[in-house]
């Protein structure tokens, strides 16, 4: 067996250094322990994934959940000398060959390894194989952001490989992910070890803005600030956006699940090279993807979750120099997100009748007494002024000067709202609920106001 430090060097350069825990995870993993590792994306998973099995001379299995992304990784491995191979829909070397010790990383995907033939493979090779290795290990889980039934039933390999050390690598998981990714690993055991790094990625500019009315002056802002800062990655919320917005952005390639296969591997591969610095993708294009100099991500549409944001912005500057993030919202999102879950769950989401969300009567009369007060005041300041104002008219204190004074009385003529409103949470939802917008009022302060949307209009007159 070699030292870790040694293969480093050997195949990545006398230059490269661990950083980190990445020196701990190996150790601890070349020792036969189980290892789950959290890590900040461009931390330096893939050297935790390749070094161990290099070093013992054994035989790394590494599952990863993109075809795109086993390509890239196997291609670099490769390029350093390492021998590596791919197995599944775009399989470089038979089972055999890949377990006969010809090789010394194989990749591949969660639906293959599970097939009964190479399960029995798996058991035969049992003393070949150092690692197994599962990447992105968040889609295990059912409460991760990317659940993949094939990747939650991958526990079933240990039964057939047990004496095999595990490792589990992805950058973003709740403590209730990581707990159900140890439980259907099998690894909760006295030989775990879990490393977690700091999520905080200093190098990353964030910002959030309303979406602007105009699609055009969107995408010309957007093609503004890649022309200025390099190569961009649009995140969208649905396949037909990512079209839609692909036609709008010249000189962009698309990339989302319903394109044919070797669509996205061309669009993958121009963006990887260069020959496209403009990305246009829904979800389907995150996980993984090596390409370090990315210095602009922008999300138009607010994802479903905080995790698939943390990914998605993640994609940038992985190389440590400072990238930029912004996020265009739009109330509207929130439909697309509720569309999504009514999908998921097979069905509308009605009124049961039953739960207590469906039978609080009281505390619903409450509220829309709350949202017709704040309603009332926005649409009484007739889009002119922030959100403080009307918050503050809304929560019926003193104002001054006396025109605002004026609008105070108009405004106290509603039924009076609870003491402890969190007025802020209820200015959030109805901008997500789309009855109240965002209009720029002042362009070189960059001050927008809101106002009432046609349906908070409507709604309002309902209430």
């Amino acid at each position: 067996m070699e030292s870790a430090k040694t293969i480093l060097h050997r195949y990545w350069g006398p230059d490269w250094e661990f950083r980190g825990c990445q020196s701990k995870a190996i150790e601890a993993l070349m020792n036969g322990n189980d290892v789950l590792v959290v890590m900040t994306t461009g931390g330096g998973k893939s050297l935790i994934l390749q070094i161990p099995p290099l070093a013992m001379g054994k035989i790394g299995i590494v599952v990863s959940p993109l075809i795109s992304l086993m390509q890239d990784q196997v291609q670099g491995l490769l390029d350093r000398g390492i021998r590596a191979c791919l197995l599944g829909s775009a399989q470089t070397s038979s089972d055999s060959e890949a377990l006969d010790g010809s090789h010394d990383i194989v990749y591949a995907s969660p639906e293959h390894l599970l097939s009964q033939e190479m399960l029995e493979r798996l058991r035969e090779a049992k003393d070949k194989i150092g690692l197994i290795a599962v990447d992105e290990a968040h889609c295990i889980s059912e409460w991760g952001h990317d659940y993949r039934t094939a990747y939650g039933k991958l526990g079933k390999i240990r039964s057939y490989i047990p004496s095999v050390p595990c490792l589990a690598v992805t950058a973003t998981a709740t403590g209730r992910v990581r707990s159900d990714i140890l439980k259907k690993m099998n690894m909760f055991h006295e030989n775990l070890f879990v490393f977690r790094t700091q999520v905080r990625r200093d190098n990353l500019c964030l910002s959030a803005c309303p979406r602007p009315e105009e699609d055009l002056d969107l995408c010309k802002a957007i093609l503004q600030r890649a022309e200025d800062l390099g190569p961009t990655i649009v995140y969208v919320m649905t396949t037909k956006q990512a079209d839609y917005f692909h036609s709008m952005l010249p000189g962009s390639v698309c990339y989302h699940a319903k394109l044919d296969p070797q669509v996205r591997a061309a669009s993958h591969r121009a963006f990887i090279t260069n020959q496209s610095t403009l990305l246009v993708a829904t979800v389907a294009y995150g996980m993984g993807i090596d390409k370090p100099d990315v210095r602009f991500v922008c999300n138009i549409g607010t994802p479903a979750t905080l995790e698939a944001y943390y990914q998605q912005a993640g994609r940038a500057g992985r190389d440590g120099c400072i990238s930029e993030c912004i996020l265009y919202w739009a109330g509207s999102d929130v439909a697309t997100i509720d569309s999504f879950q009514s999908r998921h769950f097979s069905g509308d989401l009605v009124d049961c009748g039953m739960c207590d969300v469906c039978t609080m009567v009281s505390e619903t009369r409450v509220l829309e007494s709350v949202h017709r007060r704040l309603l009332t005041s926005i649409h009484t300041l007739g889009g002119r002024f922030g959100m403080s104002k009307a918050i503050l008219l809304a929560s019926g204190r003193k104002c001054t000067p006396l025109w605002l004074h004026a609008k105070h009385m108009q405004v106290q003529q509603e039924a009076p709202a609870p003491k402890n409103t969190d007025w802020a949470s209820i200015a959030g939802f109805l901008v997500g609920s789309g009855l109240v917008e965002y209009k720029t009022v002042d362009a070189q302060r960059s001050f927008s106001a809101p106002r009432l949307t046609p349906r908070g209009l409507s709604k309002l007159r309902a209430l």
